[in-house]
C-alpha cells in the first residue's frame, strides 16, 4: 500500500478524486 501513497502523491487533486470515487475510497480525506 505504500507505493500505492507515492503515486498518489504524484497524481493531480482531481485525477486523485476520481480514482477515489471509482475505488470507492475518500484518497482526499
Amino acid at each position: 500500500m505504500f507505493y500505492y501513497k507515492e503515486i498518489i502523491s504524484k497524481l493531480p487533486r482531481k485525477e486523485l478524486e476520481k480514482i477515489g470515487e471509482a475505488v470507492g475510497i475518500g484518497l482526499a480525506s
